[in-house]
């Protein structure tokens, strides 16, 4: 632990490249198990509401939302995850360059985590929201460890 302060923690010498490696592992992991999944949920479910609006009712009926916005936001969460590191490490306090970036790594993680989650477990795909392949997997529990 004392190991990992001096090298990777918050004051490490090496947290810019801690966080960096970290940030692309994140984006491209989840980029690739889900995005696609969220599109192709896009395209086959255009309205979210209560399991019971799955079928007809989401196709011919006004309630519920729009699940377009799903993807965007999780889209939107992945760029701003991808480019923040390079944004906020130069920045020579350290309040910006060490603070504010865990905050913002913990909340971008959160959003496309917790919306990722959340919309498919709402829409019954379980086997989305709980995954059993090994990629999957990890992109739904690294996230999560990234946060805690």
């Amino acid at each position: 632990a004392i190991l990992y302060d001096k090298y990777f923690g918050l004051n490490g010498k090496y947290f810019g490249l801690k966080v960096q490696s970290s940030q692309l592992t994140s984006v491209v992991l989840q980029a690739w198990t889900k995005l696609p999944l969220l599109g192709a949920f896009v395209s086959v479910h255009p309205r979210v509401g209560p399991l019971s609006d799955v079928g007809y009712v989401e196709y011919y009926d006004e309630g519920g939302l729009a699940s377009a916005p799903i993807f965007w936001i999780v889209f939107a969460a992945l760029v701003v995850n991808a480019l923040y590191p390079a944004v906020l490490l130069v920045q020579r306090d350290a309040f910006w360059s060490r603070s504010v970036v865990a905050k913002v790594d913990a909340a971008l993680d959160l959003v496309y985590s917790g919306v990722f989650f959340y919309s498919m477990l709402t829409n019954a795909v379980f086997a989305a929201a709980l995954p059993i392949g090994p990629l999957e997997t990890l992109s739904l529990f690294y996230p999560t460890v990234h946060i805690v």
